[in-house]
């Protein structure tokens, strides 16, 4: 019930995002009444401050860089916060510091002295790390008094705002807020999973890929539903300029959005075809690690 229930709400909350006319509406008409549903019907969760992940969600998402004292730092002043009792040699575990009623992804981040400069953010491999807020504007202002700066001015549609960030790597992470129905319809869904509204909180990430169709058919053998799926003609070019991207100089083949059942966290696939996504050997410098109930069962 519950994996089919985030996989409606996600899918209707996303046709909303794109602006199709009385279908958004239906969309929106679905949010609530699932929603309503599922408050009366949902199972016990697990708090997102325990040690150990539920099987079948995403555990944590892993970012190689080159030292660990700036980068912790950096990541920090998102809202996170260090679990140095669980660190070990060469890595540094960070959790989002505000407690959820549901399981919210780990960064790990690894020390990697020797790893080379991180490549285009249109690459293969090349990930982005997308945080939920409700304020980008307050976020942006909390975050340049602690001294980050936005890899480009925040970029700004119907749809919401975006603000980008590099850590001292390279590695992008963005604060994302959704703005009018679609922003209340996202509080509200998150709210009744218990996920945390108020501090950024992890929402997805973006792997870039050389062919969208292929690589969709393997995150659905990894367990990952379709949640939406943008053809080119659907992307919302307007909110690329946040990343110092030439929204009128690029086209992207295909985005989608997926999720595996009971999990709020999600992937998101993406093919470039101008620029071309191309491999440039940037593809093993992060991951995205699944919990499972028994390891040598899955293999």
């Amino acid at each position: 019930m519950e994996g089919r229930t985030s996989v409606l709400l996600l899918g209707a909350v996303t046709v909303l995002a794109f602006g199709l006319g009385v279908q958004s509406v239906i969309a929106l008409l679905a949010v609530l009444a699932s929603t309503a549903a599922y408050r009366l019907l949902r199972p016990a969760t697990t708090n997102t401050h325990d040690s150990r992940p539920p099987p079948g969600v995403v555990s944590h998402v892993t970012v190689r860089v080159r030292k660990l004292a700036p980068s912790a730092r950096f990541y920090e002043s998102f809202g996170m916060e260090r679990l140095e009792e669980e660190d070990v040699k060469g890595t540094c575990l960070l959790r989002v510091r505000a407690a959820a009623t549901t399981w919210q992804p780990r960064i790990v981040l690894v020390e990697d002295p020797e790893m080379p400069p991180r490549g285009a953010s249109h690459f293969a491999g090349m990930t982005r790390l997308c945080l939920f807020t409700t304020d980008v504007g307050a976020e942006t202002s909390r975050l340049a008094a602690l001294g980050l700066v936005p890899m480009a001015p925040t970029a700004e549609t119907n749809v919401g705002k975006i603000s980008a960030y590099c850590d001292p790597d390279g590695f992008i992470v963005y604060i994302i807020e959704f703005k009018y129905l679609i922003g209340w319809a996202i509080r509200l869904v998150r709210a009744w999973y218990g996920s945390n509204n108020h501090t950024p909180s992890p929402f997805h990430l973006t792997v870039n890929v050389t062919d969208a169709a292929a690589a969709n058919v393997a995150f659905e053998t990894l367990g990952f539903a379709p949640v939406s799926d943008q053809t080119s003609s659907q992307v919302a070019y307007g909110l690329l300029p946040a990343f110092g991207v030439d929204a009128e100089a690029t086209e992207i083949e295909h985005i989608r959005l997926g999720s595996r059942a009971g999990d709020h966290f999600m992937a998101c696939i993406m093919q470039y075809n101008v620029p071309k996504t191309e491999r440039k050997g940037d593809e093993l410098k992060n991951s995205m690690t699944v919990a499972v109930a028994d390891a040598e069962a899955v293999a």
